[in-house]
């Protein structure tokens, strides 16, 4: 069990195997933190060239030669770190702003310690996932009303001083209210829509929300309209699931698009038209949309002409403003599987 900051016990290891495309659990990533140069021998080891694995200004670049082919990619949710200092942080409406200036996890400020030491407070020595989440929730909406209004906080602080947010501010203060008082619990940020998506997205209502794991539990909570799933991994779903109503985006696959030219996707990912009528938008298909949240990441089949694939720690790495250099917010997404199907 993840260890809670209010007890004393050590923190146990994660033992857990890895899972095969959507088993209902937490896959493992391809990368270990603790052995970064396995991450290269595990790509050879799929039949694939590694064509650079060096450690950069403390980030180690990886890149993969991708042939033409069909592949099966799999991809986690962002983990939520304070420690990333690029962090994309999509409530900011003001467009300049979004694409130049990074997220501050300021969880030594004053707003914060006290907001955080509120919740640590009514959890006491709580080990039941889906309670210490109520007991966030309860935190979260006195402190932090939902609105659709305008969003500019560039910090945790920022948004607990404004006291109002929409979600993209609500889901990273309460995933760093969370991965303060437990560190090894899993915290992801989903991105994708508030609804289903069919053939078009009608409106620009992107929407985000969390996804939290302990190792034998998962609860998938949207701070924003107070929605909250709570799923043991060793049992069947049920049925009543508010996010069966939500649509996952496939971010990382229209990054996987802009690097080695995608000429097909299926098998578990899905092209709608945008809401501007400019382009498409990837989205994971609405039959596999309650399994990839649960399961913790997107997967699914792709046809390439080829090219090289680059990866940040393991990360495909989605740089928002890419013209202005590789210095401003970025969306990590660890890779999970890669496999070469037919050539």
């Amino acid at each position: 069990m993840p260890r809670n900051k209010n007890e004393s016990q050590p923190s146990s290891e994660d033992n857990s195997e890895g899972k095969e495309k959507y088993e209902l659990g937490d896959v493992r990533f391809l990368f270990e933190k603790n052995n970064p140069t396995a991450f290269a021998e595990k790509i050879v080891a799929k039949g694939l060239e590694v064509m650079e694995d060096s450690d950069k200004t403390g980030e180690r670049i990886t890149k993969i030669d991708i042939p033409k082919g069909e592949y099966i990619f799999g991809f986690g949710f962002r983990q939520i770190d304070p420690t990333e200092k690029r962090w994309f942080h999509g409530g900011l409406d003001d467009t300049e702003k979004r694409e130049s200036a990074s997220f501050k996890f300021d969880i030594n400020s004053p707003e914060f310690k006290k907001i955080h030491r509120e919740f640590a407070s009514t959890i006491g020595t709580t080990d039941n996932l889906d309670s210490i989440i109520s007991k966030l929730n309860i935190v979260i909406q006195q402190r932090v009303k939902s609105s659709m209004a305008t969003e500019s906080a560039h910090s945790l602080s920022e948004i607990i001083q404004a006291k109002k947010a929409a979600c993209a501010s609500k889901t990273i203060l309460a995933g760093s209210m969370l991965r303060e008082q437990f560190p090894d619990f899993r915290i992801e940020a989903i991105d994708g829509y508030y609804g289903v998506v069919k053939d078009k997205v009608c409106l620009p209502f992107e929407h985000g929300w969390l996804r939290v794991s302990d190792g034998i539990s998962c609860v998938l909570y949207d701070p924003m309209y107070d929605n909250k799933f709570y799923y043991q991994f060793d049992t069947k779903p049920k049925s009543e699931n508010p996010f069966s109503r939500y649509t996952v985006s496939a971010y990382p696959f229209a990054r996987l698009h802009n690097s080695i030219g995608l000429t097909a996707a299926g098998n578990g990912i899905a092209l709608v038209e945008s809401y501007e009528d400019s382009g498409k938008r990837m989205i994971v298909q609405d039959e596999y949309t309650v399994k990839s949240q649960l399961g913790g990441h997107i997967a699914g089949q792709v046809r390439t002409d080829g090219g090289i694939l680059e990866l940040v720690n393991g990360n495909l790495s989605n740089e928002i403003q890419e013209k202005k250099g590789k210095n401003g917010p970025r969306m990590l997404y660890p890779l999970v599987d890669l496999e070469k199907l037919n050539f």
